[in-house]
């Protein structure tokens, strides 16, 4: 898409939602979309998406943000007119289909929330695994052990990020367990200085199909200020190396643990196993993580 930087529609889900694009706006907003819509007439495509990127009042744009509202997403800025709005629109559409809002329903999976602070702020990823026969407590329990394993993903944070707790919920059906695994534990790179909090590495999941559904991200991060070089953009060599590792690390722990890392498609309800990743040379920013 053309530049939109001072578009009203843009500006909004920037500022309100912290979406630094239309791209990423549209991989996020897709995870939240089948929860709102109901499964009828209305259809999830670019149209619409890029309908309610430019006029987040129109189409498809109040149930995504009622969507992001009921699963925490973080949205700062008062959105009470607004909230109303989605209400009433959500009330009339399942109204006038019958239909209940879809819940997000995968057979063996579960969707680990990793969750850590930074001076008192929330810092969280989410990720998905899968197990035939496992339970929440032991998803989150694989988790945190294979994150904080020696050589895993948590040596290569800073001791100003400190893990805090790992919470799990079963997605296999409805009424799904949940389980929580607190931590204490501190990163493994001692007395290193943020670049921002908001400086991530960008590790891409590949799930090995030529499907889209089989990708996934993570922002890891913030990231100390040695592991960037000195435009402050890019990667180190050493730090692609040394997360690329240290994921390979995470990946085969949670298999040896039984619960390996999956991509969860909410478009098609499925898992699939991560059997790669990819870390990307230049660094991300979740703007999310200054304001939270």
């Amino acid at each position: 898409m053309a530049s939109d930087d001072f578009l009203p529609g843009p500006v909004y889900w920037k500022q309100q939602w912290g979406f630094t694009d239309y791209e990423n706006f549209r991989e996020e907003a897709g995870k939240f979309l089948p929860h709102v819509l109901p499964f009828g007439n209305l259809g999830f495509n670019d149209a619409a998406l890029t309908l309610a990127w430019l006029s987040p009042e129109q189409g498809v744009g109040p149930l995504i943000i009622a969507g992001l509202t009921a699963a925490g997403f973080d949205a700062p800025g008062n959105l009470s007119g607004l909230a109303i709005y989605q209400a009433l629109t959500l009330w009339a559409v399942q109204g006038a289909q019958e239909t209940p809002m879809g819940q997000l329903i995968i057979p063996n999976a579960f969707q680990v929330n990793i969750q850590a602070l930074v001076g008192g702020k929330l810092i969280e990823n989410v990720i998905g695994v899968v197990n035939a026969g496992g339970t929440a407590a032991g998803a989150a329990a694989a988790v945190k052990d294979s994150w904080e394993q020696t050589g895993g993903p948590l040596h290569f944070l800073s001791d100003q990020v400190v893990m805090s707790n790992y919470h799990a919920v079963d997605i296999s059906s409805p009424d799904g367990d949940i389980a929580d695994v607190a931590s204490t534990a501190p990163g493994g790179q001692s007395s290193e200085a943020l670049a921002t909090r908001a400086s991530c590495a960008l590790i891409r999941w590949n799930g090995s199909t030529r499907s889209r559904s089989s990708r996934g991200r993570l922002y890891f991060g913030p990231l100390a200020g040695e592991f960037l070089e000195d435009d402050g953009a890019t990667l180190t060599s050493g730090a692609q190396t040394g997360f690329s590792g240290a994921f390979t690390t995470f990946r085969t722990g949670l298999s040896f643990n039984s619960y390996p890392l999956a991509v969860l498609s909410r478009v098609l309800n499925q898992a699939f196993l991560v059997t790669s990743q990819a870390v990307e040379s230049t660094s991300a920013t979740q703007r999310r993580r200054l304001r939270s």
